[in-house]
């Protein structure tokens, strides 16, 4: 994950013009109303639901602690969100599991280092953590997102472009990319952030399908879908911030996230903290 920071009086006015200026709210209204929703769905024990009405995981809390950093708050109760973290880490296995006590999962793991790293809290996981995600993904979507939780520990394990990264590099087609909008995103992002170097011919027809390929609705869509999903549209937006490049049409893609902002705060239908987090940090590359 980028874990860049930035000025948030610089980042507002810039988020306000990705948003296109949305009528209803001023830009400080509109901050205040997104981060007041994903700070409504803090829990006691500092962890956080995924939308109003749902309960609490680690994933949902993962989610949301990261969209407030991208919206340029900041963690109502880090040391509570810590110790709620650390309650889901199974240490017999070295995975984290959805709520204390739960079952360990690979994607779970993932994004529990993600959100400690949020709280600066790393540390009693990384060595652990690293194993259990290097021994035990086995799938593409397994090893995607366990290539974003090790971002959150580094150094990447020295074996990992050769068991998990370089294989993939056979799968390119002969027009140089993985096939659809959404699978090249996903897969060259993967690659990317990993350190993977592809090659001028590779990267430029990478480059140009997901520059071109933006739908008609302004954002991005999966195989055979008509219209866009956040999902496939942040996986494209990571790939492009790797590349140094922006889509086709920023001012439409803004517009496209500006439809999914609930007129109370939040993103998504009903308004969920995965959501508002895929927006935070479009709208953050877009700037």
């Amino acid at each position: 994950m980028n874990r860049c920071r930035f000025s948030l009086p610089l980042f507002l006015p810039l988020l306000w013009l990705a948003l296109g200026g949305m009528p209803a709210f001023s830009q400080d209204e509109f901050q205040q109303k997104t981060l007041k929703f994903l700070y409504g769905l803090e829990q006691k024990d500092g962890s956080f639901a995924l939308d109003a009405q749902g309960k609490a995981d680690l994933r949902s809390t993962s989610a949301a602690i990261r969209a407030i950093r991208y919206l340029g708050g900041k963690i109502p109760h880090p040391e509570s969100t810590a110790k709620y973290i650390s309650q889901c880490f199974d240490e017999k296995t070295g995975g984290f599991a959805a709520t204390p006590a739960g079952k360990v999962e690979i994607a779970i793991t993932a994004v529990g280092l993600m959100a400690a790293a949020e709280v600066k809290a790393t540390g009693p996981y990384a060595e652990a953590a690293r194993r259990y995600l290097m021994e035990h993904a086995q799938t593409f979507e397994e090893r995607r997102i366990a290539v974003a939780g090790l971002e959150a520990i580094p150094p990447y394990p020295k074996d990992l472009q050769e068991k998990w990264l370089l294989p993939l590099l056979k799968e390119i087609q002969k027009d140089g990319t993985f096939g659809s909008v959404r699978a090249t995103g996903g897969t060259a992002a993967m690659l990317l952030r990993a350190g993977v170097k592809l090659n001028e011919d590779q990267l430029t027809a990478m480059k140009k399908q997901l520059v071109e390929g933006q739908a008609a609705d302004g954002g991005y869509a999966a195989p055979d879908a008509k219209n866009s999903d956040i999902e496939t549209t942040y996986r494209v937006m990571r790939a492009l911030h790797l590349m140094n490049a922006r889509p086709k049409n920023p001012e439409k893609l803004a517009a496209y996230v500006k439809s999914l902002a609930h007129p109370e705060g939040g993103f998504g239908s009903p308004p969920n903290a995965r959501d508002t987090y895929y927006a935070a940090i479009i709208l953050y590359w877009l700037k």
